[in-house]
């Protein structure tokens, strides 16, 4: 198939191309390389990922209509993925138009591109940070109380309101995938584990922001873009053409403090904690209920985070020191 992918020098967008690359799909990635943190980083990554169709990532804005429209045009997609966006939380109020340009105004430039090009599939990026601080555990795609606590979070939900009234005529299998704490290999440098690691094999100091007692339910990349890979999968067989939202995470949440330990236990090493104060948009706990994706896709979320903790530190030994202080710097 014919694959566009948006957000494609990002974490998941990277490893998700190299994936169906493997498999024999035609992907066309693109992203804008913003600097949020380090474009070299970024470009880096494609690089080791995708080797030799590197190339196949282009510069461009999903805000840009017309260059966006030209490469619909061109490419003609069976499927979209939207994975572009303004990620985190912490963002300062001074800056809060850059989630609103990206993650609403760049994805109604790419749902206004899918209906008009009439692409039977479309895949957009949601987020856990939809829930807020639910009480309602494991937080399940069925739950309508949700409130979000953070702009990002509220950006998130627009997506999913936006996608269920645009494509409410069935001529597109409308996907949204509320990713949880992804992490593994050439994952984001802002990630409080990319941090951790850094203090572990630099001797450096790791701030830990708050008691350490939030939690988060952990999802391994190589889990991540398996779900996505047979959601696109089974979409293709999936007669009903509904709009369809779901939760992709690994079912298991491990606090701040139990993600330290479990990494000292894996590496043998001591982090050398300092003090911070925690932001008021952290969420106190993200447990996802898998158990919608798991009847769709017959699949789940495997790995634990002490087996993905021991894969990403086998990963960080065998890059150089110096190269591991620059992924970690914004």
């Amino acid at each position: 198939m014919k694959i566009i992918i948006t957000g494609a020098a990002g974490f998941v967008g990277a490893h998700l191309s190299a994936e169906l690359i493997r498999n024999g799909h035609t992907v066309i990635g693109i992203d804008n390389f913003n600097n949020y943190y380090s474009k070299d980083l970024k470009r880096e990554r494609i690089k080791a990922l995708l080797g030799d169709c590197a190339g196949l990532v282009e510069e461009c804005n999903i805000q840009d209509y017309s260059s966006m429209e030209t490469i619909f045009q061109k490419f003609k997609p069976e499927v979209v993925i939207n994975l572009a966006a303004q990620a985190g939380v912490r963002l300062p109020e001074t800056q809060f138009e850059k989630y609103y340009e990206s993650n609403i105004d760049g994805f109604i430039v790419v749902a206004n591109l899918v209906r008009k090009f009439n692409v039977p599939t479309f895949l957009y990026a949601s987020s856990s940070s939809v829930y807020g601080n639910s009480k309602n555990l494991p937080f399940n795609e069925s739950d309508f109380s949700i409130r979000p606590i953070s702009v990002y979070g509220n950006t998130k939900l627009f997506n999913e309101l936006h996608s269920n009234v645009f494509f409410n005529d069935n001529s597109t299998k409308a996907i949204g995938m509320r990713f949880f704490t992804v992490y593994g290999p050439w994952g984001r440098p802002d990630m409080a584990y990319f941090r951790i690691l850094e203090s572990l094999v630099n001797e450096s100091s790791f701030t830990k922001f708050g008691d350490g007692q939030l939690k988060r339910d952990f999802t391994y990349i190589s889990d991540t873009v398996e779900s996505i890979v047979r959601l696109i999968t089974r979409s293709q067989s999936d007669l009903s053409r509904s709009n369809e939202i779901f939760n992709i995470g690994g079912g298991n949440p491990v606090s701040l403090n139990e993600l330290i330990a479990g990494l000292e236990k894996v590496t043998s090493l001591k982090i050398k904690l300092i003090q911070g104060n925690a932001s008021k948009a952290d969420v106190d706990i993200t447990f996802a209920d898998y158990g919608k994706l798991e009847r769709y896709i017959e699949f789940k979320p495997k790995i634990d985070v002490i087996e993905g903790s021991k894969n990403l530190f086998d990963w960080v030994k065998n890059l150089e020191k110096t190269k591991l202080s620059n992924w970690v710097k914004l």
